[in-house]
């Protein structure tokens, strides 16, 4: 990528990840808070304001695997300011 570079809507969501493991999930999102936090993104738009609210949300931080499909139809008013 350099200065100028056109992303395509398809590639978007590839650009950057941010992966974060630990011993336990409270410890994994703890370190995702923390990394979100310092997360520098410059030139493009991104959700990570959205996604550092999502690990902050109660109901995601004791939910399991269902949490991909729940947490917006469950959490909207918290999640969607």
């Amino acid at each position: 990528m350099v200065e100028g570079s056109d992303i395509s809507m398809y590639y978007d969501p590839m650009i950057s990840k941010l992966v974060t493991y630990a011993e336990s999930r409270d410890l994994a999102i703890t370190g995702m808070q923390k990394a979100i936090d310092e997360y520098i993104i410059r030139g493009v738009g991104h959700n990570a304001p959205f996604i550092a609210d999502v690990c902050r949300n109660d109901f995601f931080k004791v939910s399991e695997l269902e949490i991909a499909t729940d947490i917006m139809a469950t959490s909207t008013t918290e999640l969607n300011r």
